[in-house]
């Protein structure tokens, strides 16, 4: 991302700061509670290390809390998911709203997507806006969901799409493999 992308998204989240209404992502409390439900089922997120990078306001499930898994809420560097930092370990990366960004760098989901791929020593699972069904604007824009599934299957061939939760965005739940 340039300089411009992050000082219109600086405006734009500042604009949608202490608006539950407002912010970005944000459809209401049931929607954000879904997406999160979702996330959660990249794994058994009980006693692991868990961290969630999020640019809109991403509640825990009671599910999650029941089950007594560490949740780290990172406010991320605008555009880049925390687990970007070299040598940075977790069991599981969740991001929600990060990958969702305009961008001229078309590769930029990508790359974001390998990175949590790399530092989730269990796996990444992560929502993007989808292209078919969000109206792009001058900050956000979807991603085609086909081409995000076949990128994530290089990675992990079971990679698996989860569509129908929120209306206008999917997830991705990716797994490591037992050795």
């Amino acid at each position: 991302m340039d300089l411009f992308e992050k000082a219109a998204i600086l405006q734009y989240r500042h604009r949608r700061i202490g608006d539950p209404g407002r912010c970005v992502g944000w459809c209401s409390t049931d929607s954000q509670r879904l997406r999160f439900d979702v996330l959660c089922r990249v794994g058994d997120t009980s006693d692991s290390q868990t961290l969630a990078t999020s640019v809109s306001t991403m509640c825990p499930s009671s599910s999650t809390k029941r089950a007594g898994a560490m949740v780290i809420f990172h406010a991320p560097d605008l555009c880049r998911p925390a687990c970007c930092t070299p040598f940075f370990q977790m069991d599981y990366v969740l991001a929600s709203g990060v990958l969702s960004y305009r961008c001229r760098n078309a590769l930029y989901p990508y790359k974001a997507i390998r990175q949590m791929w790399e530092a989730a020593t269990r796996g990444p699972g992560f929502n993007l806006l989808a292209a078919n069904v969000f109206e792009a604007s001058h900050v956000l824009c979807g991603q085609n969901q086909h081409a995000i599934l076949a990128f994530s299957r290089t990675l992990d061939p079971a990679a698996e799409l989860v569509t129908g939760s929120v209306t206008d965005d999917f997830t991705l739940l990716m797994r490591r493999r037992a050795a």
